[in-house]
């Protein structure tokens, strides 16, 4: 009987290890596979100098768990916000989980200097559509943060 068990729990073990792992999917709604949008608040600080600007990005998803983020815009209140730009695109959404999310290559030329390339770790919250990047470093001693709707934007 003792040779049985674990004979059992051998058996039990080596499928649990060939188990695949579970893949983190970002989707689009209605219809899925569609460009997207995401915009919100956003601010860059260079030199103690902080520039705070809305922001708007647009991409599309390429299948499985990344996306790419292929433009992006500045403006806002402050005269700065419009000389901001976008540099070294597309930009790689990799969705880390259903909740944590990177974002590779970001790059942007400020009248402060440039800023970048860098990753960006970010947090996802699929109840809201909001992503969400809190003092963020960027190459060329820049930080980021921000927070970001994107309503057709689903990552399971």
């Amino acid at each position: 009987m003792k040779v049985r068990s674990s004979i059992c729990v051998a058996s039990l073990v080596s499928l649990m290890l060939a188990a695949p792992a579970w893949a983190v999917t970002i989707d689009t709604t209605n219809p899925p596979n569609v460009n997207f949008t995401a915009s919100g608040p956003t601010s860059l600080t260079k030199n103690g100098i902080t520039i705070s600007c809305t922001s708007t990005f647009n991409g599309n998803v390429n299948g499985g768990s990344t996306a790419d983020i292929t433009s992006a815009s500045f403006s806002g209140s402050n005269i700065l916000c419009y000389s901001i730009s976008a540099a070294n695109l597309p930009w790689t959404l990799t969705a880390t989980s259903t909740t944590t999310a990177t974002v590779s290559g970001v790059q942007v030329n400020t009248p402060l200097g440039n800023c970048g390339p860098s990753t960006i770790n970010a947090t996802w919250d699929n109840s809201t559509k909001k992503f969400t990047f809190t003092s963020q470093s960027l190459s060329g001693g820049c930080t980021v943060s921000g927070v970001l709707t994107a309503p057709l934007i689903d990552v399971y």
